[in-house]
């Protein structure tokens, strides 16, 4: 009777995290979609701000704004968007987590809806993605990447 018990117990638990996995990447899902968003929205954004100052630095004569300010509007464009390209990687990653939990779940729960995704992996994009992400890091311990 107690290896019954035991089974009962395991397979509750097994629902239990499977519940768990279910809620915690339906909810995460919402938040994520709107950093997907807001990251897209940034790159256009820095799009148009490099333009503009690369606009500045071919005017020649009478300018209004002068070179110096002109340098470091340039200076602040490079630092947004190295910060901006850590924190889509960021989302990248963050979103496939949540889409590894989804998975899992429909795994466990042997639904036959499960779809396999066999989109070809860029090795190359992805190391860039990783040392992007780690820049801070392996600068701060003075690694040859």
């Amino acid at each position: 009777m107690s290896d019954k018990i035991l089974y009962n117990e395991s397979k509750a638990e097994q629902s239990f995290i499977t519940l768990i996995n279910a809620a915690i990447s339906h909810e995460l899902r919402n938040p994520l979609n709107s950093l997907v968003g807001q990251m897209n929205s940034m790159q256009s954004y820095l799009l148009n701000f490099g333009k503009i100052i690369y606009n500045l630095k071919k005017i020649d004569g009478d300018q209004v704004i002068s070179k110096e300010i002109v340098d470091k509007l340039d200076t602040i464009h490079e630092g947004i968007q190295g910060s901006g390209q850590k924190m889509f990687s960021a989302t990248k990653f963050i979103d496939f987590f949540v889409h590894d939990i989804l998975d899992y779940t429909i795994l466990n729960k042997q639904e036959k809806n499960f779809t396999k995704n066999s989109s070809i992996l860029d090795i190359r994009e992805a190391i860039k993605e990783l040392s992007d992400i780690m820049l801070d890091k392996i600068e701060m311990k003075t690694i040859d990447l």
